[in-house]
């Protein structure tokens, strides 16, 4: 798979999305279509590693480690978490929220996230606040 994508990442078209989502996706090649761990593909060995910003990983337990210690995840995930529950995508009204959302989830507590983010005035009242 690493090398049938090989040509999307170096074609200037394909590039800007495959360097993103490739490494991540690749991390999981281990895994076939039902989940059943493996070592080969075709008879070749599979390589899981990757990068991502900077930060190397050599299969998806690690690519977790990686993604656990990244800077702008907890942002990343709030913010889209947000935006699918209310159906738009933030106004200037709402930043604040979003800003102490992400703060709260700072101890990685999806429960409670998704309690405040129900519980809030933008949920509540959604196009409202825009």
């Amino acid at each position: 798979m690493r090398e049938r994508l090989a040509e999307h990442r170096s074609n200037p078209a394909c590039a800007s999305c495959h360097l993103v989502t490739d490494p991540m996706g690749l991390s999981m090649e281990n895994f076939d279509a039902i989940g059943a761990f493996r070592t080969r593909e075709n008879g070749a060995l599979i390589d899981a590693s990757g990068e991502l910003d900077g930060a190397p990983f050599n299969d998806a337990a690690e690519l977790g480690e990686v993604l656990h210690n990244h800077p702008g995840v907890t942002r990343c995930l709030v913010r889209n978490l947000f935006r699918f529950t209310v159906g738009h995508v933030e106004g200037p009204l709402e930043l604040r929220a979003l800003v102490e959302l992400a703060h709260n989830f700072g101890d990685g507590d999806l429960r409670t996230l998704l309690v405040e983010l129900t519980a809030s005035d933008n949920f509540r009242r959604t196009g409202d606040l825009e």
